[in-house]
């Protein structure tokens, strides 16, 4: 949790992080050789300053973030705000193809994290066992993989806090990706902020951290 000099708080192994100021992509995460690419991106007010609105024709693409499949640990955290149409079925966030790859989607405004190959059968998935999101109104969520290849291996906290799961243990018999793709975000009336992607799985502290940004800092000054 400490920066270069011993003195701070922070959260380690940052992959890529945009605030979407300024109507740039610009990558703030340092030493970081994620490319970054978006086809008719829009600008819209975010949670702080700038967000991006998906209107279901455009979309932003992450290259090169090391993640190589299902045994790769990652987190996403992010910033969301949802119109009442992306409330029912919306596939947020994809590594892969559509039902072949990873997947972050919105059901019924729950959400779920999933690995498949062929789904139901070939397949490991979390989904919050209670809604999440109320329609144009913001929150915060980070999604961990630990890589396990296990359904107990994804969390999902909202605003800070742990999420209950119902958790779905499909059998993966082989490997889900054989290359790496781009992690790709998208939607119909999916408004994001304060993107940001790690390559390991966060703790309940680190997540609480994104929210508030004040729980590690908090937990470093008790010590």
């Amino acid at each position: 949790w400490l920066d270069n000099d011993g003195a701070l708080p922070r959260i380690n192994s940052l992959l890529a992080s945009y605030d979407f100021e300024g109507r740039q992509l610009s990558n703030l995460a340092p030493n970081s050789e994620v490319r970054e690419g978006g086809s008719d991106l829009i600008a819209e007010n975010g949670v702080h300053g700038q967000g991006l609105l998906f209107d279901e024709k455009n979309s932003l693409s992450l290259h090169d973030l090391g993640i190589q499949n299902e045994t790769s640990p990652f987190s996403v955290s992010l910033w969301i705000k949802l119109a009442p149409a992306a409330l029912s079925e919306t596939s947020l966030v994809r590594l892969g193809t559509p039902g072949h790859g990873f997947e972050i989607r919105i059901q019924s405004s729950r959400i779920q994290a999933r690995w498949s190959r062929a789904w139901p059968q070939n397949a490991i998935a979390a989904t919050s066992t209670i809604p999440l999101f109320a329609p144009y109104r913001w929150g915060h969520l980070v999604v961990s993989s630990d890589g396990s290849r296990h359904s107990d291996g994804f969390q999902i906290f909202f605003n800070g806090r742990p999420i209950d799961l119902d958790l779905h243990s499909g059998h993966l018999t082989k490997s889900i990706l054989t290359s790496e793709p781009a992690m790709t975000f998208q939607g119909a009336g999916v408004m994001i902020d304060e993107l940001q992607i790690f390559a390991q799985a966060l703790t309940p502290i680190e997540a609480a951290q994104l929210f508030d940004g004040n729980s590690l800092t908090d937990a470093f000054a008790k010590k």
